[in-house]
Order: C-alpha cells, then sequence, then structure tokens
C-alpha cells in the first residue's frame, strides 16, 4: 500500500505532457473556424477526386450524357447572348458551340464546361456539411443555381480572352476562372457555415442551458 501510494504521489507530482498541448485544439473559439475550413476542402477534393475516378464510367451513360449536353448548351446560349451584347463586332461566326472572333482565337463549349460536376459537388457539400435541413431546403437550389450562373459568367468571360487574348486564353481558363468558380463556392459555403446554416442556434442553446 505504501508503495502503491507512492507511485500515485510520485506520477502527480511529474504529469506526463504527451500530446496534451494539442488536447482541444479545435475544440477552442479561436480555431472554429480552421477545423471548418478543413471540413470544406476535405469534402470538396474528396467529391473532385471520386468524379475524376468514376467520370470515364459516367461519360457512359446515355442518361448523363443528355444532361451534361443540354446544360452545356444552356450555358452556351447564356454565356454566347452576353458576349453578342458586348463585342458583336468581334464575332465573325458560330458553329454549333464555338464562336470565332476577329483577331481572337475561337472558343468551345463542350459537355465538360456544363457545370454538371460543380452542380453535384454544390449539392453533396451542402447535404453533408452541419446545418438546419429546413434552411437546407431553399438554400440548396439557391447555391446550385448561383453556381450556374458563376459558371455562365466564367464562360463569358473566357470568350472575351478568346477575343482580345488569344495568346493567354488557356492560362487564364486554368489559373484565372477556375480558381473564380471555386472561390465563389468557397464564399457560399462562408455564408452558409457563419450566417444561414446556424442561425437561430445559438438563443435556444441559451435558453435550454438556461433551463437546465
Amino acid at each position: 500500500m505504501v508503495c502503491g501510494n507512492y507511485a500515485v504521489v510520485k506520477n502527480n507530482a511529474h504529469p506526463s505532457t504527451g500530446l496534451k498541448p494539442f488536447e482541444g485544439l479545435f475544440s477552442t473559439p479561436r480555431y472554429k473556424p480552421l477545423k471548418k475550413i478543413l471540413i470544406f476542402f476535405a469534402i470538396v477534393i474528396s467529391i473532385h477526386v471520386l468524379w475524376d475516378g468514376f467520370e470515364s464510367c459516367f461519360e457512359q451513360n446515355d442518361g448523363y450524357k443528355r444532361v451534361s449536353a443540354v446544360m452545356a448548351a444552356n450555358v452556351f446560349d447564356a454565356s454566347s447572348y452576353l458576349t453578342e451584347l458586348f463585342i458583336e463586332d468581334e464575332i465573325i461566326a458560330e458553329r454549333g458551340q464555338t464562336l470565332y472572333f476577329r483577331s481572337g482565337c475561337p472558343v468551345s463549349v463542350v459537355d465538360s464546361c456544363s457545370g454538371l460536376k460543380l452542380q453535384v459537388m454544390t449539392l453533396l457539400l451542402f447535404l453533408i456539411f452541419p446545418g438546419a435541413w429546413k434552411r437546407k431546403l431553399w438554400f440548396i437550389p439557391a447555391a446550385m443555381l448561383t453556381m450556374h450562373v458563376a459558371n455562365i459568367l466564367r464562360m463569358f468571360f473566357l470568350f472575351l480572352a478568346g477575343a482580345y487574348l488569344p495568346e493567354n486564353a488557356e492560362f487564364i481558363h486554368l489559373w484565372v476562372l477556375r480558381p473564380m468558380i471555386y472561390g465563389a463556392l468557397f464564399l457560399l459555403w462562408v455564408w452558409w457555415a457563419e450566417r444561414i446554416g446556424h442561425a437561430g442556434l445559438g438563443h435556444k442553446d441559451t435558453k435550454s442551458q438556461k433551463i437546465i
């Protein structure tokens, strides 16, 4: 018994630090935004990787092909209409879903530009991420519509790049407009995570704590 008590006193006198500095890292209010951002990127990257892995299977499905083709046609019609409004004089021809410019390079809207992958990513992101389900019923359709409009604007800006900056069009497509699309999705997620998804929950929690 004496040895046992001594051992307890000794352990208490020199507690092991171990991983204690990291305990509760994300439970403190200071690091909660970081935790949410990591969850966002984990979800988006996972969906992106899974989509690319199964895309060849999707492309063999007739339903997928039809939906993708319809969405691509819609994106082309809307973005080409905007382009004609602003730079009609630069357009010399329109064949299929391709615009040809007087002094630039032709730009096409193919099925991969339809935004279908983006729509699925938006849907799954807000379904998976925590939040009030009643609010998800209206926020998810609104977010998907917003991303569709963002994709139309992306193609409009790409048409402008093809008309005026043909030598930089590919760079703008990959490193300016694509990040812009994901940036729009990130801003929607921030709005959901910080404002919409948990609106009103804090008041309920406070009330319940008072009752307890």
